[in-house]
């Protein structure tokens, strides 16, 4: 257990807002934001709590805390985040539908078929663990540019999440490598859910790799299928270094992420993000291996979340004077 420092705490990775009040949207979808839109006041009894939501994206059964000074208190685990797990599945989608796309250029050139300016693609691959992803769309083999819809049924985005329901994309593929340039994903029903939980999912995620790294522009808003609280990511950028693959098998070994923006919590209001150390994530691994963020609240008082590793768990300190030193550092917390 960690000792605690007299004064303040910080967060960990998605925030979640403080009161009722008003909406915001960023989507064109049904889903709208429906809590608190002032700036998060920080204090030594809801820092723990805001630093977990910030990071899942929202609230979960097993992620209440008490009041900092209880120290007889179980830690709160905290469940994988579901932005990284969702950028993350749609950039490796949006390869493999390429490579695939690659696959058969290649056989066409080979055939000695005449090309064609706009090509269909129909496409199903499985994740191994029961779930599918179809890729109906038309490929411009001039131009490079892809319209069509990715359909998830019961697809593992890591071992934590599986997701359902169908993304729009429009963008530009590389015809040299058919690699993902860039590209715009919009949801109007999609779902997440894990052991325990369900949110449903609306908004955009644009996606940009030339050159790389890729980074992901996202304006989402989450809604907890069991509380119907809502949170609101809002130009958020994620950036996404991708480390080698050694299996070949079109997904990295490890990420290292790398996140700005701002976050609205339903019941705490809104935390500005910043990444003090990238959050290095392993393929197919719900946990972060090494990293740290900072969230700023009202009166520049700030959370800080930090990773142990990606067995143990992680731990939150806060400035609360504001002075730049962080005087309370929590207990160490598990992951989910």
């Amino acid at each position: 257990m960690r000792k605690a420092l007299p004064g303040t705490i910080l967060i960990l990775a998605l925030c979640l807002t403080v009161g009722c009040g008003g909406g915001g949207g960023g989507s064109a979808s049904e889903l709208s934001y429906t809590g608190l839109t002032s700036q998060a006041a920080v204090d030594n009894n809801n820092a723990e709590t805001i630093a977990i939501q910030v990071y899942q994206a929202g609230e979960m059964s097993s992620t209440l805390t008490a009041p900092m000074g209880d120290s007889a208190t179980p830690a709160a685990a905290a469940h994988s985040p579901k932005v990284v797990a969702l950028v993350r599945t749609l950039k490796s989608a949006a390869d493999r539908a390429a490579a695939a796309r690659a696959g058969s250029a290649s056989a066409m050139s080979q055939s000695g078929a005449a090309p064609m300016a706009e090509v269909p693609y129909n496409e199903t691959s499985y994740d191994g663990f029961g779930g599918s992803l179809t890729v109906s769309a038309v490929l411009d083999d001039v131009t490079g540019y892809i319209h069509g819809t990715f359909a998830f049924q019961n697809w593992h985005a890591d071992a934590d999440t599986v997701i359902s329901g169908t993304a729009s994309i429009s963008g530009y593929i590389d015809l040299d490598t058919f690699g993902l340039t860039e590209g715009q994903f919009s949801f109007a029903s999609f779902t997440m859910s894990g052991a325990g939980w369900s949110v449903s999912v609306a908004g955009t995620v644009d996606l940009a790799n030339d050159p790389p790294p890729a980074t992901a522009t996202v304006n989402l808003v989450f809604r907890d299928n069991v509380r119907g609280k809502t949170v609101w990511i809002r130009d958020y950028t994620l950036t996404m270094v991708e480390g080698p693959d050694i299996n070949l098998d079109l997904i990295p070994d490890y990420i290292e992420v790398s996140v700005s923006g701002r976050v609205y919590l339903h019941d705490y209001g809104y935390v500005d993000i910043a990444t003090q150390d990238p959050l290095v994530i392993g393929a197919w691994e719900m946990n972060p291996s090494a990293g740290a963020m900072i969230f700023t609240g009202s009166a520049q008082r700030k959370i800080r979340f930090t990773v142990i590793d990606e067995l143990t768990g992680f731990y939150v300190e806060a400035d609360l004077e504001p002075d730049g030193f962080y005087e309370w550092t929590s207990v160490d917390h598990p992951w989910e």
